[in-house]
């Protein structure tokens, strides 16, 4: 009998919580197992773990087993053990929030709030304006539009379209030429396939990408940016953004001169004057790019 898999997110480290953790590594907890308050937590639903743990960290599956404890809130579940099983890139890991979707969107279509909508042919056009709308396609061409709240929007098709203007948003695409936008607050946008156009103007905002020539465009304040794809162009307009990038990535982002009470725009290339690849840089007072 296959083991069920469950998902869990990491810091950089693949640490929880100072905890550290190893792939392969099985791990048991002797004391009482309440979800949120103490074992080894996962989550049964990949998104979830958006949740905790934003769209650049660092991803597994895993089982468990022993005594479990669940809130109710989400999937999540605390387990008296966890098996570190295997880490996720953000493709697979994407890839997997996709398959998990059109499963779960398969299993009940319904046309309200809290809607579930699925979709595998080719130029698909899906929108609706509830709260906590699932959406996913498999075709080319999709174009997936939600204005609720805490939406999930997942494409894997190629030239696929997705927006969405309600907060704590969660876009995902793994296919080539993808648009992605947001206009909500605390949005997470993350895709795995070339040539993307991430844009977002709400605050909070995070968005990935690992597939090449990707851009990135934001206006909100307080951004995470992160691309791992080669030749990528990342831009805010907002305020204390916070990017990285691979070789070859061109990084532009906006402070405010207190001297000259004017915006002004930084630019760096990874590769050049000391910014490091793969490490995530900010701006200081005086608009110099300092690492975080």
């Amino acid at each position: 009998m296959t083991e069920k898999i469950y998902y869990k997110g990491f810091d950089e480290n693949l640490k929880c919580i100072d905890f550290q953790y190893a792939i392969g590594e099985t791990y048991k907890f002797d004391g009482k197992v309440k979800a949120c308050k103490s074992g080894f937590h996962s989550c049964e639903n990949p998104w979830d773990i958006l949740s905790y743990y934003d769209i650049t960290s660092r991803f597994c599956e895993v089982t468990i087993g022993g005594v479990t404890s669940t809130k109710g809130d989400d999937s999540k579940i605390a387990s008296a053990e966890i098996t570190i099983k295997a880490e996720l890139n953000l493709p697979d890991f994407i890839s997997t929030c996709i398959k998990w979707l059109i499963d779960f969107c398969n299993k009940d279509i319904e046309i309200v709030n809290n809607a579930q909508i699925a979709s595998s042919g080719d130029y698909a056009l899906l929108a609706i304006s509830g709260d906590y709308a699932k959406f996913a396609s498999s075709g080319d061409y999709a174009q997936l539009a939600s204005s609720g709240h805490n939406a999930q929007l997942a494409s894997s098709g190629d030239y696929a379209l997705l927006a969405s203007s309600g907060d704590y948003a969660l876009l995902a695409s793994s296919g080539d030429y993808a648009l992605l936008a947001s206009s909500g607050d605390y949005a997470q946008l993350a895709i795995s396939g070339d040539y993307a156009q991430l844009a977002s103007s709400g605050d909070y905002a995070q968005l990935a990408s690992s597939g090449d020539y990707a851009k990135f465009a934001i206006s909100g304040d307080y951004a995470k940016l992160a691309s791992s794809g080669e030749n990528g162009i990342i831009v805010s307009a907002g305020l204390n953004t916070i990017a990285k990038g691979t070789i070859n990535t061109a990084i532009a982002l906006t402070w405010k001169c207190d001297k000259t009470d004017r915006y002004r725009i930084s630019v760096a290339y990874v590769g050049e004057n000391g910014i490091e690849p793969d490490i995530f840089y900010k701006l200081n007072k005086e608009g110099e790019f300092i690492k975080v």
